[in-house]
């Protein structure tokens, strides 16, 4: 439908006390008629701004445009009424226009109808009063004097640094409320000064919208957000300045953007501020470089970036003392696709080191815990999840149990969201753990915990859009704690024996730096030990794996009792700690109804050292020896050794050389030291 719809408009906002051309433009034929048209198809219009449509009661879903929004929160209705149940916005189609590109809806009502019309095809020509226009701007620019003449307007363009020279230069001229300049195409704009302190924003007066400036035809042209920026840039010796009208990017800037970029290098400054940095989103998306001038001033690197009133770049001469050289490197920086980092960054503050478990788990962390089949690290690290959840301290002692007089204290947490990626145990066995962990610790339902069984599509974690799908994963649930089992099943076409192992693992690093998430890999331990290993040569596969890594776990088990300990860590060390699996059943059923992990102090955490050790003098003085009385000649020197650790160091000492383990006839096993 391309219906052409005439309406008289006053082309902006009217400076106070000049008379309003809002009775020229007749609203409410086309506003209806438009009205009509979106609530006859809303979908088709709100699509054009929103994602992720999905029906929803009498209405429809998304997410929220006006804002960030982790969830759908945004709702729209037949009528075209619309409502955001997290920013809190509520309206009709015009209304949502006009927050949309931050216009007045009251006086600027001929801009909102436009963009609405546009949206469901119609064209509005606008026909304008030449003789209000002539009687405004012009007639008060013709009777201001020099901006530097009164005295507001003077203290205003000093405040900014502005010299008397580029005020002649640009013909800035000013009365007792704004300062009136000329526009390239013959008409005339607007800015507030000194008495009207709430009006900071530029205010259009005419039929000139869009960039105010003329491009000179210089290879670079340089964008500011609003005009005293542009008088800055200009003060300061840059000579192809242009501004687009605050940080509303609205289609006809765009449109005009985009044009100018088949002919110029385009470079914005955004102002240090939200909507700043929103505007500067929205030109990257045409291609216009983004100078983020902010990044190299050490003030305001680590700054919050505020809602409002933040800095622009006129402080970045003012009040930041930068130069025309100064900025032209950083312009040059821009060009590169990496940003350095600097000593003054080296030298500011960073808050402290935060702990999701205190003194094991770190935030921003890449963590891999690993071990054999069956050592129940996956359920040990369910376990820490449940304490978390809850913020509970993780592996406290056994009520009651004291070893050397002491009881077994547990590590604190701190509670998070947590998101886990199964891609190893299935829905039921996967739910059924949680179940058991969650009746243990009494969880409640509504804990922030999204678990993604065997998700399609599959993580591939040597995939860029399959990382990037981790990413707005993470920050929809806003998860400070992501698990994903197991390492394994992710690495896609990558064999993790390949040095290409370290870009999978780097790929992982981009989500932490992304999100500020912590990220825990389970993954196993080699079958076969090399001679001589050291405990981090037990990591299964390429040895860029435990290189990307913050901290590596081992654990081992040993019946209900596993140990487990730091093989690879970039921070503090991690102690060896042991836990005790504890569980109970079902009536009259092998499934779990509740489990958990008690902390566990043993008299030696070294035990396996001592068991190995025994093994090897047993066989010095007794080679040969069966199986069964290796074992028990180990357990009479070592009473609190189980069998099962026994034997486990048996075949690991086969493994790394350092005994040999023949097979007789009837395959009885032997042994003796090498």
């Amino acid at each position: 439908m391309d219906t052409e719809i005439k309406a008289k408009s006053s082309q902006g906002r009217q400076a106070e006390g000049t008379p309003s051309t809002q009775d020229n433009l007749n609203h409410s034929i086309p506003a209806q008629k438009i009205k009509a048209i979106i609530a006859s198809d809303p979908v088709r219009f709100f699509s054009q701004f929103c994602q992720d449509i999905k029906r929803a009661g009498k209405g429809w879903s998304s997410h929220c445009p006006l804002h960030d929004d982790q969830h759908a929160s945004f709702v729209f209705f037949e009528d075209g009424g619309a409502k955001c149940f997290a920013c809190g916005w509520s309206g009709d189609a015009l209304s949502f226009i006009a927050k949309l590109h931050g216009l007045n809806i009251r006086t600027q009502f001929a801009d909102v109808l436009k963009i609405a019309a546009e949206a469901v095809g119609i064209n509005i020509q606008r026909r304008v009063s030449e003789r209000k226009i002539g009687q405004t701007l012009k007639d008060r620019y013709d009777r201001a004097k020099s901006a530097w003449e009164v005295t507001s307007a003077a203290a205003y363009l000093q405040s900014k640094g502005i010299s008397r020279a580029t005020v002649e230069k640009l013909g800035l001229r000013a009365d007792s409320e704004y300062i009136i300049y000329p526009h390239h195409d013959g008409y005339f704009r607007a800015h507030a000064h000194g008495f009207n302190p709430s009006r900071k924003s530029l205010w259009d007066h005419g039929v000139s919208v869009g960039l105010y400036g003329a491009p000179n035809g210089e290879e670079r042209l340089i964008i500011t957000e609003g005009e005293p920026d542009t008088w800055k840039m200009i003060d300061e010796g840059f000579s192809n300045v242009v501004a687009i009208p605050g940080a509303s990017i609205t289609k006809p800037i765009l449109d005009q953007l985009a044009d100018l970029k088949s002919k110029y290098n385009l470079y914005y400054f955004p102002d240090f501020d939200k909507p700043g940095l929103k505007a500067a989103e929205s030109l990257r998306k045409i291609g216009v470089k983004v100078v983020e001038w902010y990044r190299h001033v050490p003030k305001l690197n680590n700054q919050a970036v505020p809602d409002n009133h933040g800095k622009d770049i006129s402080d970045f001469f003012i009040e930041l003392g930068g130069t025309k050289a100064s900025l032209e490197r950083i312009i040059q920086e821009s060009l590169l696709p990496w940003k350095p980092l600097s000593m003054a960054d080296a030298y500011q503050d960073r808050p402290p080191i935060e702990y999701l478990v205190y003194g094991i788990l770190e935030r921003g962390a890449l963590i891999i815990i690993y071990g054999g089949p069956g050592d129940l690290k996956t359920f040990l690290i369910q376990d820490m999840v449940g304490n978390i959840l809850i913020g509970t301290e993780w592996l406290a002692g056994l009520p009651g149990e004291v070893f050397f007089n002491v009881s077994t204290p547990g590590y604190k947490t701190v509670k998070t969201p947590i998101v886990w990626f199964d891609f190893d145990n299935g829905q039921r066995r996967i739910l059924d753990r949680f179940s058991a962990i969650g009746k243990a610790y009494n969880i409640p339902t509504d804990a922030p915990l999204f678990i993604y069984s065997m998700p399609q599509p599959w993580l591939n974690a040597d995939r860029a859009d399959s990382i990037a799908l981790l990413i707005e994963t993470i920050k929809h649930h806003k998860a400070g704690l992501v698990v994903i089992d197991n390492l394994g099943n992710v690495t896609g076409d990558t064999e993790e024996n390949s040095a290409d192992m370290g870009k999978v693992l780097s790929n992982f690093r981009q989500v932490i730096e992304t999100t500020g998430t912590s990220i825990i890999l389970i993954h196993h331990q080699r079958k076969m030990q090399p001679i001589k290993a050291r405990s981090g040569d037990k990591l299964r596969g390429h040895g860029s794996i435990e290189a990307a890594l913050d901290l590596a776990l081992l654990v081992e088990r040993d019946e209900d009792i596993i140990t487990v300990k730091s093989t690879k860590t970039r921070g503090v060390d991690v102690k060896p700690f042991s836990a005790r699996f504890t569980y109970e059943h079902k009536p009259e059923t092998k499934d779990l109804l509740s489990a958990r992990f008690f902390g566990y102090t043993a008299q030696s955490v070294n035990t396996k050292e001592e068991i190995e050790n025994e093994i090897i003098e047993f066989l010095s003085i007794s080679p040969g020896v069966k199986n069964c009385e290796l074992v028990n000649g180990v357990r009479e020197t070592i009473p609190g050794a189980s069998v099962h650790k026994i034997r486990q160091c048996i075949s690991e000492l086969v493994s790394s050389r350092k005994i040999r383990e023949t097979v007789g006839n009837k395959g009885a096993k032997r042994y003796e030291k090498i």
